[in-house]
């Protein structure tokens, strides 16, 4: 699982850490319910708060897909979104509910023009919106 090389990652590192921004991947949506996807990334954002000190904790938004026929999904896209919109949905509530995470929304990102033409990646313009 991708969380496991993360967790070897983290270990290595003995310094203390202010604040943590992560920006998620969505690949492993493709093989876990919204559920699963979920509560592996608290267990590991747990063991980082704990192993590292932090403070605050900010989650970005899982991006969306596009349909595409260059790079298609295992799914078909809908049903992947739902989950995607799913996974949003209960990391934003956990988000709500905690002292120390925030859950951060890309507004200005849900337009189809800021996904490129593989369905996944944003566009040059996007990039500069979101960083």
């Amino acid at each position: 699982m991708f969380y496991d090389r993360l967790y070897d990652a983290t270990n290595k590192r003995g310094d203390k850490w202010k604040i943590l921004v992560l920006k998620i991947g969505s690949n492993d949506l493709t093989n876990e319910t919204a559920h699963e996807f979920v509560h592996s990334l608290m267990a590991f954002l747990e063991h980082v708060q704990n192993q590292h000190g932090i403070n605050r904790i900010v989650i970005m938004e899982i991006l969306y897909r596009r349909h595409t026929d260059q790079y298609p999904v295992e799914m078909d896209i809908e049903t992947y979104n739902s989950i995607v919109a799913a996974a949003n949905q209960q990391l934003k509530t956990l988000c709500e509910n905690s002292c120390y995470m925030d859950f951060w929304q890309h507004y200005s990102l849900q337009h189809r023009r800021f996904i490129s033409r593989d369905g996944v990646h944003l566009t040059p313009e996007a990039m500069t919106r979101y960083w």
